[in-house]
C-alpha cells in the first residue's frame, strides 16, 4: 500500500520534526514529534542535510518532512524505517483504504457561499476518475479558528457518483432546482445541514469520516469573484480545471451570467478548457513574402478577453524566444496582435514551426495560458 516516492539520502540526513499535512489536531502532531525525537535521540550528533519521505496510498499524497541528527547511511536507513513504522502505528494510516473509494476521490467543483435572501448554499462535487466513487466514507468539515477540524456534516444518503460526473449537495433542493432549471434533479442531494460558510471568507473542507483525513479543501475569499462584479450575491465560484490544484486561486472564477450565476450538476461555465479565447488568421501558416496574401499572422481575441491584459510571445521549437508581440495589452476584435515573421532583432525568421505562448490575466489575477502552433514559410 505504501512505497517510497522520493528519498534523498546522502551520507548524513536529519530527522527531528515530522509534518503530517491535512491530518490531525495539533496535540496529536506534537505527540508524534515528541515520540519521534525520543526514538531518534540515540542516533544523535550534529544537524546536517535534509530528507523528504512521501508516502503514497489511495488518498492524496502525504508528505512527511523530517529532520534528524547526523547518522551514517546504514544507521539512517534503520532510523528511517523506524520512523515510517512509528507514523503508521500512531496515525492509523493503514486504515485509509477503508475510508476512500479505491477507484479515486471526489473533488470540489463549485460552491455557492453567498446565496440570495431566499436561497441557500450548495456545493458541487466532481468525479474525475474512470470508475464510480461513493460518498459514503466522506463528510464536510467545519474548520475552526485554530485551523483544526471541528464538527463533521453528513453528505446524506450515500450515493455513487459515476465517472466524470457531478453531485450537488444543498439544504434546499426545491429552491436550487427552481433557481437553476437546467439542473438535473437526480444529481441533487438534500442534506440536513452544511457547515456555515461566511460570505467574506471561509473554508470548504471534504474529509474522510473515519479519520478526518483531508480529501479536498478550498479556502475562499469574496474577492475571488470577478473584479467587475458589483454584487456577487447569488453567484457561485466555479472550478476551471480539475488538473490544477484546488488551492490555486486562479483556478476559481465567478459563474457566468448566461448560466444564471451557477451550473449545478452541469459542466462548469468557466472551464478554461471549454473556452476558445484566441483564433489565428490565417489558421495554420503564413508567408511574409510581400505578395499581399497571408503576409502577416493575426492573433484575434474573443470577446471573453476584451477587458483582460494579454502577453503574446513567439518561441521556436528549441524554446528560444523569438519575439514579444505584446505585453499587458488590451486587445480588441479590431486591434489584433500581429506577427510579421520577424525576430526581435528585425530579421526575417527562417521557415519552420513556431509556438505562440498567450497569457491572459485580469486585474483580479485570474490567469489563462494557451499555446498555438503556426508554420512560417519564407522564400
Amino acid at each position: 500500500m505504501y512505497r517510497w516516492a522520493s528519498c534523498l539520502m546522502p551520507y548524513s540526513t536529519r530527522i527531528l520534526v515530522v509534518r503530517h499535512w491535512g491530518r490531525c489536531p495539533t496535540a496529536q502532531v506534537c505527540l508524534r514529534e515528541i515520540l519521534l525525537v525520543s526514538l531518534l535521540h540515540r542516533f544523535g550528533e550534529d544537524i546536517s542535510t535534509s530528507m523528504t519521505i512521501n508516502l503514497l496510498s489511495q488518498y492524496p499524497m502525504r508528505t512527511l518532512s523530517v529532520r534528524a541528527h547526523t547518522v551514517p547511511t546504514a544507521r539512517m536507513r534503520r532510523a528511517a524505517t523506524a520512523v515510517v513504522f512509528l507514523l503508521l502505528m500512531l496515525s492509523g494510516l493503514g486504515s485509509h483504504s477503508a475510508c476512500a473509494a479505491p477507484a479515486g476521490r471526489l473533488l470540489l467543483s463549485e460552491v455557492l457561499f453567498n446565496p440570495t435572501a431566499d436561497g441557500c448554499d450548495y456545493v458541487e462535487l466532481y468525479n474525475p476518475s474512470d470508475t464510480a466513487c461513493s460518498t459514503a466514507p466522506l463528510r464536510f468539515a467545519r474548520i475552526t479558528a485554530a485551523g483544526t477540524i471541528g464538527r463533521l456534516y453528513s453528505l446524506g444518503v450515500p450515493r455513487s457518483v459515476p465517472p466524470h460526473d457531478y453531485l450537488v449537495l444543498t439544504t434546499d433542493a426545491a429552491w436550487l432546482l427552481s433557481h437553476f432549471p437546467k439542473a438535473d434533479a437526480s444529481k441533487v442531494v438534500e442534506v440536513d445541514a452544511l457547515p456555515a460558510w461566511p460570505n467574506e471568507r471561509g473554508c470548504v473542507a471534504l474529509v474522510a469520516a473515519a479519520d478526518s483525513l483531508m480529501v479536498d479543501r478550498l479556502d475562499y475569499t469574496a474577492d475571488m469573484h470577478h473584479w467587475a462584479l458589483r454584487n456577487a450575491k447569488g453567484i457561485a465560484l466555479e472550478r476551471r480545471s480539475f488538473t490544477t490544484a484546488t488551492a490555486e486561486r486562479s483556478n476559481w472564477a465567478s459563474a457566468s451570467a448566461t448560466s444564471g450565476g451557477g451550473s449545478p450538476t452541469l459542466p462548469n461555465s468557466q472551464q478554461w478548457q471549454a473556452l476558445e479565447l484566441f483564433a489565428l488568421q490565417p489558421s495554420d501558416l503564413f508567408s511574409p513574402d510581400g505578395d499581399g496574401h497571408n503576409d502577416e499572422l493575426h492573433i484575434l481575441p474573443s470577446d471573453l478577453v476584451a477587458t483582460a491584459g494579454t502577453n503574446i510571445t513567439v518561441f521556436d521549437l528549441s524554446g528560444r524566444r523569438v519575439r514579444q508581440l505584446c505585453r499587458n495589452a488590451r486587445l480588441g476584435s479590431n486591434e489584433p496582435a500581429v506577427w510579421d515573421g520577424h525576430s526581435e532583432q528585425g530579421t526575417l525568421c527562417p521557415s519552420g514551426d513556431y509556438v505562440l505562448l498567450i497569457e491572459v490575466y485580469d486585474p483580479y489575477g485570474h490567469t489563462h495560458r494557451e499555446r498555438k502552433a503556426v508554420h512560417l514559410i519564407t522564400h
